[in-house]
């Protein structure tokens, strides 16, 4: 049983200089431990990895995921120093780099590589980037649940009083959080990283099959290759699950077109319509396409506009709504 008071370090976190640090060296420090950005999978709040691919990671079994592997990465990474930037602009803060690692000094597989420490404050500083069109994921003030599970978890290492969350969004601003430090929820947060290290890593047991991409792409990732022959299955349900859900949503599938040309219908030439509950728009959109047959015949004396094609269509959306927003409409 983890008692509320146990959260806390009993002293300072044992630390690791990164700096000039080769990256594969790196990497292979971070599978020593469950990170940050490891915290919100474990829990099952990450939309880009879960429990079973950060299992595979941590084992050597799969690809470790690499602040290098995509361009949001990259652009992330190279526009941290700009974030910090702009939050002590904005909230009249100073900041200092930290090029380490830190390990709980209690619990040794708990580690973290913070963007900055706050001067003159028992706090750190997380610094994000985000397209313009995720904003929805910050409205009323809210962040999603895999950044307040990273903030969380380097409170939990470091025993400091708050951390910041500074969201860069892309072509809009720059949007600030602060989250103090809960015992509780530190708990629980140490609880789940505990049985999943102990439960799973160290045992090499994996974690529970989830329906996660990650999951399977992690996957393909330990079994590559397909040995010749086949296996009985132990578990035969699964083979009958999977079958007769496939043909519920073939089934589901052919009730849903039904039901959208029903509403398509009703809609006939107007925009939309609405009841108390839902909404059901039919706009029209416009798709340009580049006739290829023709550019490459007569390429390099062309104007693209003679070879442009503009295509009409409606696509059809249904969402539920409150009724005031309805007739607000």
């Amino acid at each position: 049983m983890l008692m509320l008071c146990e959260c806390a370090p009993t002293k300072a976190p044992t630390s690791i200089s990164t700096k000039g640090m080769p990256h594969e060296e790196w990497l292979t420090l971070r599978r020593q431990g469950i990170g940050g950005s490891d915290a919100a999978a474990v829990l099952g709040f990450n939309p880009y990895q879960s429990p079973y691919s950060i299992w595979a990671s941590k084992l050597g079994l799969s690809k470790e995921q690499d602040m290098h592997d995509n361009e949001p990465m990259r652009q992330g990474r190279d526009l941290e120093g700009y974030v910090a930037s702009r939050f002590c602009e904005q909230e009249g803060k100073r900041t200092r780099r930290a090029s380490q690692m830190l390990r709980h000094p209690d619990f040794p597989w708990m580690i973290a590589n913070i963007d900055r420490r706050i001067v003159g404050e028992r706090a750190g500083l997380e610094c994000k980037t985000s397209k313009d069109i995720h904003l929805v994921r910050y409205r009323n003030g809210e962040y999603p649940a895999e950044h307040y599970c990273q903030c969380l978890h380097y409170l939990a290492v470091t025993g400091m009083d708050h951390w910041y969350l500074a969201v860069l969004v892309f072509g809009t601003g720059l949007l600030v959080f602060r989250i103090e430090r809960d015992e509780e929820e530190i708990a629980e947060l140490i609880r789940a990283e505990r049985a999943f290290w102990e439960g799973h890593v160290l045992t090499h047991i994996p974690p529970p099959i989830d329906g996660h991409r990650a999951t399977k792409e992690a996957l393909g990732q330990v079994f590559p290759r397909a040995r010749s022959g086949y296996i009985d299955c132990p578990e035969p349900s699964l083979l009958d699950q999977y079958t007769r859900v496939r043909s519920d949503m073939d089934e589901l599938k052919k009730i849903k077109d039904q039901l959208g040309n029903q509403i398509r219908s009703l809609i006939c030439d107007h925009e939309g319509m609405g009841s108390a509950t839902h909404v059901a728009r039919w706009t029209n959109t416009k798709r340009t396409h580049i006739n290829g047959a023709a550019l490459a015949r007569d390429y390099p004396q062309i104007d693209l506009a003679r070879y442009t094609i503009v295509t009409e269509s409606r696509s059809l959306y249904v969402q539920e709504m409150e009724e005031s927003q309805w007739t607000n409409c």
